[in-house]
């Protein structure tokens, strides 16, 4: 076969180059709308924090009610509420943006930081933190791994720290910032299934979680989602100030263990959702040691709580526990989306986030080479990758 000169070949490469050239000059003008000048981002910035502080005030000064929107039709399909401006290719202006969320959106519904809203649990979320939202969002810092943000892992790391000392938790445990007590939830209920030795799927119909009568349903979502949706669920009886009757525990779980059931796990919560009573944390840890059960506590509600010293002594034996959740947009006024898990054995948390195998576009080299330093990434302790920096 004869050989083609390079010079004939040249022509055709040329045009290949001009036309990607043009093709990206062209992409560029198509997507410069994305890029928004200095004078544009004040535009917007002056408009949303006008719009705000003006539903603060109102809300400050009682001018607004509680709750608002009892005939809402928003969830119709026949173009009335927010649905009347349908989702389209062109942009709407800012006026027109923040009327639609003032009349359909914040102008509905409940009104959390109302003085009051005595339902539920949540605040109104205090202002700085929205401005942290705010930073993290206009920058989009990823922080589920440390090689990506070293800066923001060590965040993550320091408030979890924190979060450990308050409740006792010794050194060597693990977290993660999840987006609410539901998640968190999900990955204490997954660490515990994979911390206990021989347990296999064949076994799940066998196993037992013991809870409370006013125990969060979000335990039995996280069995459900994480397969152990055949588990039994014991509802163990509450006393006259509404907590876990421990003796009732006792017994229930000699008997399951008589009947050939596998006790696994029992819940203590630290703030009922229904009416804010605290188990016996102290007295349910040492049933959980006899029989080798797996100590969860939900503190979503209550658990910073911990932080005042005339409820201090209402989180004895807490320090004794597997996990622990805790909601900081419940306790500490931030935004919705905030939630921890605290592991005691940090192991344990590890490995049940890691037993995959990885992807191959995780791989860093310095990472692998073990010249970084031993920082655990968020993504390794729980289920998300892409995840909010918190």
């Amino acid at each position: 076969m004869p050989v083609i000169p390079a010079v004939f070949a040249m022509p055709t490469l040329t045009k290949g180059v001009k036309d990607l050239r043009e093709n990206l000059l062209d992409l560029r003008e198509k997507t410069e709308r994305l890029d928004v000048s200095e004078s544009r981002r004040k535009e917007l910035l002056d408009g949303v924090s006008n719009f705000a502080g003006k539903a603060l005030d109102k809300l400050q000064e009682g001018e607004t009610a509680v709750y608002s929107g009892a005939g809402d039709t928003n969830n119709n399909t026949d173009s009335k509420g927010i649905r009347s401006s349908p989702i389209q290719d062109e942009p709407l202006d800012l006026d027109n943006i923040l009327d639609l969320y003032g009349t359909h959106i914040e102008g509905r519904g409940l009104r959390a930081g109302h003085g009051g809203h005595m339902a539920y649990v949540p605040s109104n979320g205090v202002f700085p933190a929205a401005l942290g939202d705010f930073l993290a969002d206009t920058l989009c810092t990823y922080a589920g791994r440390a090689y990506e943000s070293p800066g923001g892992v060590d965040m993550n790391n320091m408030l979890l720290e924190w979060m450990a000392e308050v409740f006792g938790y010794p050194e060597g445990f693990q977290g993660n910032l999840t987006s609410g007590g539901s998640a968190a939830t999900v990955i204490a209920m997954a660490t515990a299934r994979d911390s206990r030795k021989g347990l296999r799927a064949r076994d799940f119909h066998r196993v037992v979680v013991y809870v409370s009568e006013l125990t969060h349903h979000c335990i039995r979502k996280a069995l459900h989602t994480i397969g152990l949706g055949e588990a039994i669920v014991r509802d163990i009886p509450v006393d006259s100030r509404w907590k876990m009757d421990v003796k009732a525990l006792e017994t229930s779980v000699k008997n399951d263990v008589q009947d050939g059931l596998i006790p696994f796990a029992v819940v203590a919560t630290v703030g009922t959702t229904d009416v804010g009573s605290v188990d016996p944390v102290d007295a349910i840890a040492d049933v959980a040691e006899r029989h080798g059960l797996w100590l969860h506590v939900d503190a979503a509600y209550g658990g910073f709580f911990a932080l005042c010293e005339e409820t201090r002594p209402l989180f004895r034996g807490v320090e004794r526990s597997d996990s622990i959740i805790v909601d900081p947009h419940k306790g500490l006024n931030v935004p919705y989306g905030s939630g921890v898990v605290l592991v005691r054995n940090g192991q344990k948390l590890h490995l049940s986030n890691t037993a995959h195998k990885q992807g191959s576009y995780l791989y860093h080299p310095r990472i692998h080479s073990g010249v970084n330093d031993t920082q655990v990434s968020p993504c390794d302790l729980s289920f998300e990758l892409s995840t909010h920096f918190r």
